[in-house]
């Protein structure tokens, strides 16, 4: 490489990282939205002693009640970002700017690579430098880079992109030595990857069909097998490890929706399978259109193999993956790449395991990646090829990146807090129970407790399955007396969901509030057999404990709400006084 492509490449990664993050800085300091409540602000996890040493030794991942156990990746970021950020909204969204801004630079380096092994007679900057930005700005990428609990998908994208660097560098004829540290590198970025999410699975794929779209990358066939063996191998590894019973003797965690009770969303066998045609267009509409772009989508089932749904869907599909094979065998080889990296993408997100949440955007960085090059590829990359830029090129270009920027923007300002979002999303999407659960609780913090009220019974209705409005709903008949509707609200929700935690959390506190203490203890107890990291069950577990003067019971629950807040000023005198009290 020459010394003037070269400084011309730095200039280009200077450029990309400040445009990669350009469009999100006015958002920086909005406050917590949506899941970072549940997964960062409210999380006992981030708090608790030996929390560290259960994520780096892998010993969260068949545990269910901490939130993102099967992550381990994700939780460790999480708990850098609390020990050097604490709750501060800022510091969290600039850890997403960050590994998002390196996904962006390393898709322009690994264009660059591949085409330096490949085409070495046209350099085609600007075709890696328009991918890069395509990625970069693309607004179906707002929701996993601007929200921090949405960051897992971010990380699979950074991983695998990793992972084909780290293959790449294994050639035909270098060194064992060399091949060995390449392919070694390949597997820690898979690893990474899974250890991030479950659509982590891909990236061993990602690293076979890149060999098979640029044979001139490939290295020896054995090489080849070891690396992408070595990652189905971390693959089967990782689910053999999530399906081990926890120390205590429960049940792992379900696999998404399978073995989970329904929850009104996920799609049943055999519509998810029938769906899947659907989703896949569904994606493609929002890469080419992105608008509107909604933060909770319902998507109605397909029940039938004759619905026109199912069958535009399932055409679309198969000219998509047709498309792709030919571009690849046809010379048309960044095309089919592109094409692949958005079905592999898609693969994991497709339902084909039934989602507990069947589409959102924060699914799509893969996918976003793949349109990035197979759209750089028409606008800029053909050109080099074709002849000289034409001005129908550019102005496409340039509409499409300022479309972009625009729409990016403004989608971030609909995140500067929970009202404004799900505002937004109702206007969009009526049908979701999920953000009239979430205007009810607005209301309800403003003491609106009629609007509340509505907003609640509305997301019952839309959402029977969904316990959280009628929980919240419960809540609200609890604050006005009405102790024994509340009860009945909370045992209907009980019914529906059995091993749903709040729900058995709030009924312990409604039938304290009734001065029936031995039930609440019975309830309460039932809350930390389901979720031991409730903090609130947990010190109200010690004061029952009390009351019936069972002091032993009450020193080990103490010194268990220790574990979870070890700073917590009250939790360390509970637990002094119940060790005199023991010892007398």
């Amino acid at each position: 490489m020459s010394a003037g492509n070269t400084r011309r490449i730095v200039a280009c990664l200077l450029v990309l990282a400040a445009l990669a993050v350009l469009p999100y800085l006015g958002g920086a300091r909005h406050a917590f939205v949506y899941d970072d409540h549940g997964q960062i602000a409210d999380n006992p996890f981030l708090e608790s002693a030996g929390r560290w040493s259960a994520v780096l030794s892998l010993q969260n991942v068949n545990d269910g009640a901490i939130v993102n156990g099967r992550r381990p990746a994700v939780l460790l970021s999480y708990l850098v970002d609390r020990a050097v950020w604490d709750l501060n909204p800022v510091g969290w969204r600039s850890t997403n700017y960050l590994i998002h801004g390196c996904a962006t630079l390393l898709l322009y380096l690994l264009i660059i690579r591949v085409v330096r092994r490949v085409e070495p007679e046209h350099p085609r900057n600007l075709f890696a430098f328009v991918a890069a930005l395509l990625f970069a700005w693309h607004p179906a990428l707002v929701e996993s880079v601007h929200v921090p609990s949405f960051r897992a998908d971010l990380l699979v994208a950074l991983f695998g992109l990793l992972a084909l660097h780290g293959a790449l560098g294994c050639r035909a004829g270098a060194s064992p030595v060399r091949n060995g540290l390449h392919a070694a590198w390949a597997w820690v970025a898979m690893g990474g990857a899974i250890l991030s999410k479950e659509s982590g699975v891909v990236a061993p794929f990602l690293i076979a069909w890149c060999w098979v779209c640029f044979p001139a990358l490939r290295p020896s066939r054995r090489m080849m097998i070891s690396v992408v063996l070595g990652g189905l191998g971390l693959v089967v590894m990782f689910i053999v490890l999530c399906a081990r019973p926890d120390p205590e003797g429960m049940s792992p965690p379900s696999l998404q929706a399978i073995g989970a009770e329904w929850n009104g969303r996920s799609l049943l066998y055999p519509y998810n399978l029938f769906t899947l045609p659907w989703l896949w267009w569904s994606y493609l509409r929002i890469l080419l259109l992105p608008i509107p772009l909604i933060v909770d989508r319902v998507i109605e089932p397909v029940q039938s193999l004759g619905t026109w749904r199912f069958v535009g869907g399932s055409l679309v599909l198969l000219v998509s993956i047709g498309c792709g094979w030919a571009a690849v065998r046809r010379g048309y080889t960044w095309i089919g790449f592109g094409i692949g990296v958005l079905l592999l993408g898609f693969a994991p997100v497709s339902n084909l395991v039934p989602l507990l949440n069947p589409m959102a955007e924060r699914y799509m960085p893969l996918m976003v990646m793949g349109f990035a090059v197979v759209v750089s590829w028409c606008l800029a990359g053909a050109g080099l090829r074709a002849g000289p830029w034409t001005a129908g090129r550019t102005a496409v270009l340039a509409v499409v990146l300022v479309g972009y920027f625009v729409v990016g923007t403004l989608r971030i300002q609909e995140f500067r807090d929970d009202e404004s979002l799900w505002q937004r999303t109702l206007r969009d999407e009526p049908r979701s129970a999920r953000a009239h659960t979430w205007m009810g609780l607005s209301m309800q913090r403003q003491g609106r407790l009629p609007e509340a009220v509505e907003y609640f019974g509305k997301a019952h209705v839309l959402n029977p399955y969904d316990l959280t409005p009628l929980i919240n709903h419960a809540i609200l008949y609890g604050r006005l007396g009405e102790l024994e509707r509340a009860e009945r609200m909370l045992r209907e929700a009980i019914a529906i969901r059995p091993s749903f935690a709040p729900a058995h959390w709030n009924l312990a506190m409604t039938l304290q509030f009734q001065g029936r203490l031995d039930e609440a203890l019975e309830v309460v107890s039932e809350t930390l057999r389901l979720d031991p990291y409730h903090v609130e069950a947990r010190k109200a577990r010690i004061v029952l404990w009390v009351n019936q003067g069972r002091y032993e019971e009450a020193l080990h629950d103490a010194e268990h709400l220790l574990l979870l807040v070890p700073d917590d000023p009250e939790a360390r005198a509970a637990r002094s006084y119940l060790f005199e009290r023991v010892r007398q």
